[in-house]
C-alpha cells in the first residue's frame, strides 16, 4: 500500500480491508481510495424490500369492485 493511499483512507475513514488494490502486485494506490465506493448496507437492502412487500399486500387488499370508472 502506498503510504498516500494509508493517508487517504484515515481522511475518508475508509477500511482498507474492503478496498481492491489495483497497483502492482494487487497493491492499494491513491486511486483506489478515490474511486471506493461503499458497498450497500445488506441490513437496509433488506429492509426496503419488506417495506415493498408490505405496500404490494396492502394494494392487493383494496376491492376494486366497491369503485365505478366514470
Amino acid at each position: 500500500m502506498s503510504p498516500y493511499a494509508k493517508v487517504l483512507a484515515k481522511e475518508k475513514g475508509i477500511q482498507l480491508n474492503q478496498v481492491q488494490g489495483t497497483g502492482p502486485n494487487n497493491r492499494i494506490i491513491a486511486a483506489d481510495i478515490l474511486e471506493f465506493k461503499a458497498p450497500v448496507a445488506q441490513p437496509a437492502k433488506a429492509a426496503a424490500e419488506a417495506v415493498a412487500e408490505k405496500i404490494v399486500k396492502k394494494a392487493t387488499l383494496i376491492d376494486e369492485s366497491a369503485y365505478t370508472d366514470i
